[in-house]
């Protein structure tokens, strides 16, 4: 006797197999979408992330700020040193050599040192820049990051007198030497006193003749 199974057709047992792969896997998903445990923690890995990537630029900042107060401070000594008017060493060479004993070889190619003296008064002025790489601002895209200093200082002596005393005897007549005279006296004058000194360096004139002559 035929029975009724025998007259229907047979699945094959590879389709049965894939169905309940199917099935399986969609409820796994379904399951998974229906899940709340766990959904705290995504948040919390990211959170961490992120807490390391500011970490990390905070890291950067407070190291540039170091850099750039050690050159900050080196400048200072410096231009302070070099602009001491009883200082015998160059200014240049001097604000070179404080870099280079604080380490800040890498900031020679890039100082500019500006020294304005005069009788009475230096005044010296040095401007330094330093590039050193990045760690975690790398992730940003800046690889180095740079650190910059100025510094300037100023000695002046203020009231300052002068005799000049000149010789106006018969001599001082031949060979224009009066004449001569005359000049770089007054080219001394106008170089000691200029309109920022007004006020503060006097000069006095002695002239001396053995026969009593003026000048």
């Amino acid at each position: 006797m035929i029975g009724l199974s025998n007259l229907l057709p047979r699945v094959r047992t590879e389709t049965r197999s894939k169905s309940k792969l199917r099935s399986s896997a969609a409820s796994i998903l379904s399951r998974f979408s229906r899940e709340t445990d766990g959904n705290m923690t995504i948040f919390g890995i990211a959170g961490i992330f992120i807490m390391m990537v500011y970490g990390g630029i905070g890291i950067d900042m407070i190291h540039s700020e170091v850099e750039r107060a050690r050159l900050q401070n080196t400048l200072d000594r410096a231009v302070l040193a070099a602009a001491d008017l009883e200082q015998q060493i160059d200014p240049t060479l001097l604000v070179q050599d404080y870099l280079t004993k604080m380490n800040l070889e890498d900031t020679l190619a890039n100082v500019d040192i500006t020294v304005d003296a005069g009788l009475n008064y230096r005044t010296v002025t040095a401007e330094a820049q330093r590039t050193f790489n990045a760690n975690f601002l790398k992730i940003l895209g800046f690889d180095t990051l740079q650190a910059t200093g100025l510094a300037a200082a100023e000695e002046r002596i203020s009231n300052i007198e002068i005799s000049m005393i000149l010789d106006i005897s018969g001599s001082m007549g031949q060979n224009e030497k009066i004449e001569n005279l005359r000049d770089a006296a007054v080219e001394f004058v106008e170089t000691v006193i200029n309109n920022d000194d007004a006020g503060l360096t006097t000069i006095s004139i002695v002239p001396y003749n053995t026969k009593g002559a003026g000048f």
